[in-house]
Order: C-alpha cells, then structure tokens, then sequence
C-alpha cells in the first residue's frame, strides 16, 4: 500500500483560464460556432444512423439533460433533409364499393392541394349542372316522345281487352279496388241481385266466361306493368346520358390534367360511374333542397338529400411549403398523434362519420422524413410505444382507434386504407431507459440498432477553449443577452471544469452552461457593464449558492 503523500501548492488545486489567451475583446467579434464540440463519438454515430437506409436502424440519443442532445440531432437532421426530395402528398377519398374503407391517393409534392381544389370545383359545377340539364327544355322534349309511346301501347292493351270483354257480354269499371268485370244482359248493366235472379246455367255461363275475362285482364296488368318498367328503363337511359352529358367534359378534363396519376384516373372514373348509378336522386336534387324546409323531420331530409360531398378529398399530408425532406419532432406523443384518427359527430343522438374525419398523426406529416420523439413522453401514453413499434415493423401506418386498438369497439367506424412508411425515428432519452428497453423489449432491439451516446464532458484545451467562447458568444446573439470579455469567458471555462471535477476536461451539459450565462448577463446588466466580466459570472455563481444552501448553513450552525 502506497502511503506517500503529495504536498499541493494552493495555485494547483484547482486549474486557472488566463483570459489573455483570448484574442478578442468580446465575443461579439466571433462568429457562431456551427460544428458541435465534445461529441465526436454521438455525431458519429448520428451520421451513420441518419445515412443508412436498411430497416430497422433507427436511433435512439441518450445521455443527462442538458447535453444538446435534441439540438445536435435537429441540426445534422435539418442538414440532410435540405438535400432529399420532399416526399409525396396524401389524400383520403371515399370508397364507392364500401364507404367504410376508403382508398388512399398519392401524388406528387404540392399536387394535392391542387388536387383538392380541382375537385372541390368540380364538385361545385356538378351540384349546378346536373340539376339545371334536368329542368332544361331538351330534356323535357326527349322524355316526352317515350312517355306518349308506353303510354299508347298501354291504350292499345286497354282497348284490346275492352273490345273482347264486350263482345263476351261484359263491360269494365273502374272501382276503388281496380278494374271490375261487370255483365251486361241486353245493352244494361246487371247488378248481383239481378245476377242471382237468372237461372243455374245462365250464371254458370257467364261466370265461366268471367273467368276467363280475369285470366286475360290479370295478363294484361302484367304487360301493364311491364310497360311501366320499361318506361322507367327508358327513362334512366334517358337520365343517364343526361347526366353523362352533363359530367363527361368536367371529368375528362381532370382526367387529362392527372393522367400520368394512374389512382386518381381510377377515383375520378368511379365519380362518374356513381353519378351514372345514382340519377334518380340527383335528378330530383334542387326538389329535395326545397322539400327539406317543409319536411317536419330533419333525420327524412338528410336521408333524401344527394350527396356530393362524397366526390371531394381529404389531404392529410400537404407538402407544398416544404422544401426537402420534413424534420418533426412530436412533443406529445399520443397514439392518436402518432398514427392518426377517425373523428366522429353526433346526428340525432348517433355517432356518424366519413373519409372527410380521416386526420393524418405526425408518422403521416414525417413520411419520408425524419421523426423525433423524447422517450419518457411515448412511454407514458397508453398504446402510443406499442402503435409506433408496429407501424415501424409493418412499415405501413395503419389508422385505428383506441377502441380498436384495444378490441373495444362500440360505434361504427372506418378502415382506412393503410400508406406505407419511410422514415427514420430519433428517440431521445437517458440512459436507464435505453438499458431497459435494450434488455426487456426484443422489438427495441430490432427496430433501434443505432446508439448515439452523448457524454458529459470533453478535454480541456485551447481548441475546445475557443469552441466555448463561441458557444457563449452564440448564445448572447440568439437571446439577445451581453456579451463577454475574456475574463468572463474564462471564469465560464474554470466553472465548467468544477462542474466535472477534473482540470483537464470541460462540462459538455451546456444546459447548466447556459443558465449560467443568462445569470451572469442579468448581473452585468445590474451592475452596469456593456459586457460580462469575470465578477459578473462569479457572483452568478456565488447567488445561485446562495439562493440553495439555507439548508447548509443550518447545518453549520448545527455542528
């Protein structure tokens, strides 16, 4: 056991800054400082998270509070997004063949709202022409021709039964329960009594030729309605051409615009398809709107009332002001704003909802991009660690609701058509909690293979002393606080090093390090300096003892 001891000169027990190493007379004739110092090992290690493109490398930053963690990653973040495409839009249109599964368009950056606006005009010129090509006199003269032909073939049926009833001694009469077969004995009418009068064979005569009449005229109201149908037939081809005269320029115009988008021909093809299917209701769409300030009960008009709001979209990612790839970083991470929702609205007591209350979650904004998320807030909200793990695995994110999500489902909802993802997920937390995930969540360590450790300190030297002295004068200009003289800047420098209790090595917590530089700015600002000197930071340092040690000083009196 080694007992020497060393005898320290008071000058070595702790390692003084001479300011006059710095060649400036304050900082604000330095320029920003633009690289980050003391963590070569978490900038490398950030670098290769951000450049690789296999799956599952995504990153987590750990290290204490303070280190710079979330402005290092956002700054190499911004960086390289500036250098990517941006990535594509997204809509949600509605899905004709099952409302509650709505399709997904992408198109390229900016083209969606574009997209939008062009359908939300189209959607304004088909609540117009359609029911004005209705009311137009062109119409009225083709429908009428197909009217009057069904409706003389009907005559002809009539007249045809007439003129054998009659020559079969019966005439026919109109009663409240249809067409009746009434004898006729001598050019007059019988009634029943004068019916039971006439004797056996007479009456069996006649009722057996009745009988043969209702055989007849029950074919004939057959035909009767088979001539009512095809007028109706007639009629919707009629209706349909209507409509597709109406539409087909609208639509063929848009279909020009977007040609080389083969899904958005496809969803503008199935607009026309539904108006063609659905005439009957446009075609009587201006009728409904007047009826609905008549009608007593509001839950018979929305039910009757066309509906084109079907046919518009719902851009849930809009990247025409952006330039480059999107750098998000989620402060509230719930599971909702994460993967996106189904909103509802209440209709006469009922939860309803539709493609238009489909709201895109910050895995949709960052599509293609970057996503940062401190870990602490994911883990303590319910579902929200597990929903991002699985979109990340399936690489597609999948919009579902809590209820879903947990097999409570208690209204109808909707199954959106799932949009793949490409992204890069930065989690920033302490180290426990990487340790923890690391050991007892296999997902973690599939889907995080990139660690980027942020340490606590750095050497101390003349490089990393200047690097300070920017950082300080970086700090002043971006908050607007006084700038330091040289004495300022070394008593920071001597307090970093107390900090880690080594004199070779700097804090490289630069959220302590900048508290202490707000502080000695307000005392300079007290004690009426243009700059911060080395008193100014020592009685920053001093106060901030002050103000937490009563405690400490009760227990000196104590002892």
């Amino acid at each position: 056991m080694n007992t020497d001891v060393i005898e320290l000169a008071a000058t070595e027990l702790r390692r003084i800054c001479d300011p006059d190493q710095f060649k400036f007379e304050s900082t604000e004739e330095l320029s920003d400082l633009e690289e980050i110092i003391g963590q070569e090992r978490a900038v490398q290690a950030i670098s290769f998270g951000i450049d690789i493109d296999s799956p599952g490398y995504h990153m987590y930053a750990l290290g204490p509070a303070g280190t710079g963690k979330t402005t290092t990653i956002k700054k190499f973040l911004e960086r390289k997004a500036k250098q990517q495409r941006t990535p594509d839009d997204w809509c949600y249109v509605n899905n004709f063949d099952d409302h509650d599964k709505p399709r997904a368009l992408r198109m390229p950056a900016g083209l969606g709202y574009t997209f939008q606006t062009d359908i939300n005009q189209l959607v304004v010129e088909l609540q117009s022409e359609i029911p004005n090509a209705f009311e137009s006199e062109d119409y009225e003269k083709e429908q009428e021709p197909i009217s009057q032909q069904i409706q003389k073939r009907k005559q002809e049926l009539f007249q045809e039964i007439e003129k054998k009833s009659q020559s079969q001694g019966f005439t026919m009469l109109q009663t409240p329960r249809g067409i009746m077969l009434a004898p006729v004995i001598r050019g007059q009418v019988i009634s029943p009594d004068e019916f039971n009068k006439l004797d056996e064979e007479t009456r069996l005569g006649i009722k057996n030729r009745q009988d043969e009449l209702q055989q007849e005229m029950r074919e004939l109201m057959r035909r009767v309605q088979g001539l009512q149908q095809e007028e109706k037939e007639e009629i919707r081809k009629l209706d349909r051409q209507v409509v597709r005269f109406a539409v087909e320029h609208l639509i063929d115009r848009l279909k020009e615009k977007y040609s080389e988008l083969e899904n958005v021909v496809e969803f503008l093809d199935a607009i026309r398809v539904d108006l063609l299917e659905n005439v009957e209701v446009f075609k009587h769409a201006k009728e409904f709107e007047q009826a609905q300030q008549q009608l007593p009960f509001p839950v018979i008009q929305a039910q009757r009332k066309p509906n084109f709001e079907q046919y518009r979209t719902n851009l849930v990612v809009d990247h025409r002001n952006l330039e480059g790839a999107p750098v998000i970083e989620e402060s509230h991470p719930t599971y909702a704003n994460l993967v996106g929702r189904v909103e509802h609205q209440v209709q006469f007591g009922a939860l309803v909802t539709n493609f238009s209350m489909i709201k895109g979650g910050s895995l949709h904004i960052a599509n293609g991009g970057y996503l940062m998320i401190d870990v602490r807030d994911i883990l303590s909200k319910p579902l929200a660690w597990d929903g991002l793990k699985r979109a990340l695995k399936d690489r597609v994110i999948r919009i579902e609701s809590l209820n879903q999500a947990l097999g409570l489902i208690s209204t109808r909802t909707l199954d959106p058509e799932p949009i793949p993802l490409e992204i890069k997920v930065i989690i920033i937390g302490d180290p426990l909690l990487y340790y923890l995930l690391y050991n007892l969540d296999e997902d973690f360590r599939e889907l995080f293979k990139v660690k980027a450790d942020f340490a606590i300190q750095m050497d101390w030297s003349d490089e990393t002393a200047i690097a300070y002295a920017k950082f300080i004068g970086t700090i002043c200009r971006e908050e607007g606080l006084h700038h330091f003289e040289p004495s300022g800047v070394a008593k920071v420098i001597e307090q970093s090093a107390r900090m880690v209790a080594y004199q070779t090595k700097l804090a490289t917590v630069f959220g302590d390090i900048v508290d202490l530089i707000r502080q000695a700015s307000y005392w300079a600002e007290v004690n009426n300096h243009d700059f911060v000197l080395g008193s100014d930071v020592q009685q920053a340092i001093e106060e901030l003892v002050y103000r937490s040690n009563r405690v400490e000083e009760r227990i000196q009196e104590l002892i």
